[in-house]
């Protein structure tokens, strides 16, 4: 209900007659002239004069707004005007109206809000809040159905609510209720909707609908991958290098699907485990190997790149690159120099000897070239001091000539000749300074040593005997005996100190001037003397002659 406003009008129809509205009155609302009671609001007034219809005026109209409240329905009043004539006649006249109140559906809303609206993935803990508001000033409303749909949220978990039909809501009231869910999704947009039916005590009911989003935000994916070489360093020429691959999830959320691992230089990986694609939760890993060819000069360094690719769980594309680098290293160039003496010790006082210096490349894999070979013999040439450690040259002894270059294996040749002299056992030292460089113009030095001893001669003598004559009477004869002894040594000087007969014994007594005698190589001394000898037919008279 509420006020309605009444258009009153009363007309004489009377012919040349006037007439005075003298009331105004209504079944329901009474008196109309005044307010109070329901009428609020009113221009009647009385006594009114209205004139005959032949003069003009013979109408008079007013109005007033009265409230009428109630259910739904058609309200009937009657309106009566009292009226006089000249004559003093009263007369009534009624009118019947009706009012219809309408019936009127609820007027209300339903709000849904939700917190955080945004959550960054896989979600999270959120409050989905209902409000019911009835914007009826006057009218209670039965909240009788409230319900919520979670949309592409439907992997939501521990939903729990305050929610409870029915509700009372009382005019201008609202009531409200929340929904706590934890819900886990890829990113994306999701909503969440309320449903409501709130009706009337006239039985009118509205459905009510309400929508509001959830953003799942994406928490970017990651890949981290590493490569790792058996050995950051291989000796030249190089050689076969084991690189391994790691290819780790370290996104926080996501799982990762890897596509495929390439290197740069030695293409698709395949060896991978697990196999490729591969998808990778997150923090896990797959690891690949493959097995390259690293080569190049001294100093070359290998890098290699390698490049994992893939998508995470919300088809976003994942990468990340890894280098490894092997350095190709000198495998130093080596020489073996060896010299044989011939011979290889000379009997005193010394004399030539003949050093045949092999040198030879004994590296793995350099050319060495060999620009000079020099010794140290200070025998070598008469000019060269006794003592003296200057380097000569002996270069040109070489076959094939300086400077020559020697593949590995191969093998130079020098030859010389010295004289070598000095007492015995001294030793004489002979040492080789090879020079050159290997094929990366490193230099290269290698030495070698050769002894060669000053061996002792022996020294000899020989002693020998002579008797005039040769034999004697049995009664006997002078027999005149000649010593000699002689320095038979090659080298050495001898001193003679004693001669001694086994039957004359010191023969010092016979030849006093003699002894000691020096004798140098085949020099000789001799001492003659005279003695009886006699004895026994046929007997054998014999004597050894010993000189020190």
């Amino acid at each position: 209900g509420g006020l309605f406003t009444h258009v009153v009008t009363i007309t004489n129809n009377s012919a040349g007659e006037p007439l005075q509205l003298t009331a105004l009155t209504d079944s329901r609302y009474g008196d109309l002239t005044s307010t109070g009671g329901a009428i609020t609001a009113s221009t009647c007034a009385v006594p009114q004069q209205l004139t005959s219809g032949n003069q003009g005026g013979a109408s008079y109209r007013c109005q007033f707004t009265a409230a009428l409240t109630g259910a739904p329905a058609l309200y009937d009043d009657s309106l009566t005007a009292t009226v006089n004539d000249d004559d003093g006649n009263t007369a009534t006249f009624a009118r019947d109206q009706s009012v219809a109140i309408l019936n009127r559906l609820p007027e209300a809303t339903l709000q849904g809000a939700i917190s955080p609206t945004a959550l960054p993935e896989p979600g999270g803990a959120v409050l989905f809040t209902a409000t019911v508001t009835n914007h009826s000033t006057v009218e209670p409303l039965t909240l009788s159905t409230l319900e919520t749909t979670l949309g592409g949220l439907a992997a939501a978990q521990s939903l729990t609510t305050t929610c409870q039909v029915p509700q009372t809501v009382p005019p201008g009231g609202v009531y409200r209720c929340t929904y706590q869910a934890t819900v886990s999704q890829n990113r994306g947009a999701y909503t969440v909707g309320l449903n409501a039916l709130v009706g009337d005590d006239d039985g009118s009911q509205l459905p009510l609908q309400a929508v509001t989003a959830l953003a799942i935000t994406d928490v970017p994916s990651a890949i981290l991958v590493t490569k790792q070489a058996s050995q950051t360093t291989i000796a030249e020429p190089g050689g076969d290098i084991t690189f391994t691959v790691t290819v780790k999830n370290v996104s926080a959320v996501d799982d990762v699907t890897i596509a495929e691992v390439q290197d740069d230089i030695y293409g698709d990986l395949t060896n991978c485990s697990p196999a490729l694609p591969a998808t990778l939760a997150p923090l896990a890993a797959l690891r690949c190997t493959v097995v390259g060819a690293v080569t190049g000069a001294v100093g070359t360094v290998h890098t290699n790149e390698v490049t994992a690719r893939g998508v995470d769980d919300d088809g976003v594309a994942v990468t990340d690159s890894d280098q490894e680098s092997v350095e190709i290293t000198d495998v130093p160039a080596l020489l073996d120099v060896t010299q044989v003496a011939d011979p290889a010790n000379i009997p005193e006082p010394g004399g030539p000897v003949t050093v045949t210096t092999l040198i030879k490349n004994i590296s793995s894999t350099d050319n060495v070239t060999i620009v000079k070979v020099e010794t140290n013999e200070v025998d070598l040439v008469p000019a060269q001091p006794a003592g003296s450690a200057a380097l000569i040259d002996i270069g040109a002894t070489c076959q094939p000539a300086l400077p020559v270059t020697l593949a590995p294996g191969e093998t130079l040749q020098c030859v010389f000749t010295k004289v070598v002299t000095g007492p015995i056992r001294r030793r004489h030292v002979s040492n080789v300074v090879v020079s050159g460089m290997d094929d990366e113009n490193l230099p290269l030095e290698q030495t070698s040593r050769e002894a060669i001893d000053i061996i002792d001669v022996p020294s000899s003598i020989r002693v020998t005997e002579q008797s005039t004559p040769v034999s004697v009477p049995e009664a006997g004869a002078y027999v005149t005996f000649t010593v000699q002894a002689k320095n038979t040594s090659r080298i050495d000087t001898v001193t003679i100190e004693t001669l001694t007969s086994s039957r004359f014994g010191d023969l010092a007594a016979y030849c006093p001037q003699l002894l000691p005698a020096t004798l140098t190589p085949n020099e000789s001394i001799s001492c003659t003397f005279q003695e009886f000898v006699s004895g026994d037919v046929d007997a054998l008279l014999q004597q050894t002659i010993r000189a020190t």
